[in-house]
């Protein structure tokens, strides 16, 4: 996963989950989310309001759609917006013993 910090959002420059874990015949589930969600919440603590931009590859594009909560805005581009950023944060978030 790359990624930088832009004037509103963060910049997304690739992400990309190992062999292993894609497909059907993945060996661990939700690498992806997790990896997205990172991405999330450094742009939140970038300022950025949970705001993604990303250039997905074809093959995935419906994938982060549906999976991402990504939208197009054209050339190839799409972004992910706060409530998107904040369910990717929701699907890991959890109570921990300091009560976070």
């Amino acid at each position: 996963m790359s990624y930088d910090n832009d004037d509103n959002f963060v910049n997304l420059d690739l992400i990309e989950s190992a062999p292993y874990n894609r497909g059907k015949n993945r060996r661990f589930y939700g690498v992806g989310r997790a990896l997205f969600a990172i991405v999330a919440q450094a742009s939140f603590d970038y300022g950025d309001d949970g705001f993604i931009l990303l250039k997905p590859k074809t093959r995935v594009r419906e994938h982060f759609s549906t999976d991402m909560g990504a939208k197009e805005i054209g050339n190839g581009k799409q972004y992910i917006d706060t409530t998107s950023a904040i369910q990717l944060l929701n699907t890991f978030k959890g109570d921990d013993s300091n009560g976070k």
